[in-house]
């Protein structure tokens, strides 16, 4: 639009240069890398979060690979506690308004692994109820998810060693910048591959719109996934 706006200009003599000449569209900014987490950071994180009042919320990225906006709009109807299964047909937006999940994939139906199985059945409520509130109940915004995740972290490098003066951490502290809520979700791929789902279905599990995006999570491939690809080939060869 503004190329023809200024073109257009030029061509009726109100400019005295086409100055769109040499303009080329920005290729915009690429997109932040996520990673798993590591081992170490696992342990702190289970640690911290047993107990804690995020607990819900985190596992269910962690375990399920819901997206944190799919988490806050999970309601216990939609857990089926006779199959152990969650189904995604919602979430909820950065605005507070709750709307289609991100794309037509997203809507999903997801295992519940044994190690999530009981920690919601104790804490189950009425079937419309919010899975994932605040303190008293309320929805999360997110000023409230960001300080809850703010929290988390703070324990965590605390459980990792970091020092305290005064009530205030001091560094150098052992979680790194990169240490996003979305590594999480970005964990449950990888774990899908380390127990050998096949890409396909996991793409279906994590609601992706397409098998390339699983991929780029699934060519991260760990030693022990190529062990284990190995010792396949090898029954057949």
């Amino acid at each position: 639009m503004l190329r023809e706006i200024f073109r257009t200009a030029y061509q009726n003599e109100l400019i005295n240069n086409d100055i769109t000449k040499n303009l080329s569209r920005p290729k915009g900014i690429p997109p932040k890398e996520r990673r798993n987490i590591t081992s170490k950071e696992r342990t702190a994180l289970l640690t911290v979060l047993n107990g804690h009042r995020g607990e819900v919320f985190i596992k269910l990225q962690l375990y399920c690979g819901l997206r944190p906006g799919e988490a806050l709009a999970l309601k216990w109807c939609d857990i089926d506690f006779n199959n152990n299964i969650i189904n995604i047909n919602k979430a909820r937006k950065k605005d507070g308004q709750v709307g289609p999940p991100k794309s037509k994939a997203g809507n999903r139906d997801i295992p519940i692994p044994t190690v999530l199985v009981g920690l919601l059945k104790a804490q189950k409520q009425e079937p419309f109820n919010l899975v994932c509130t605040q303190i008293k109940g309320s929805p999360h915004t997110e000023s409230s998810k960001k300080k809850l995740w703010k929290n988390i972290k703070r324990k965590m490098n605390i459980e990792m060693g970091c020092n305290v003066y005064r009530n205030e951490l001091i560094p150098p502290y052992p979680l790194t910048d990169d240490f996003v809520m979305y590594n999480l979700r970005h964990t449950y791929c990888t774990d899908l591959q380390k127990a050998g789902v096949p890409i396909d279905v996991a793409r279906r599990l994590m609601g992706h719109s397409s098998i390339d995006i699983t991929s780029k999570i699934y060519t991260h491939a760990s030693s022990n996934v190529l062990e284990q690809a190995r010792d396949l080939i090898n029954l057949v060869v």
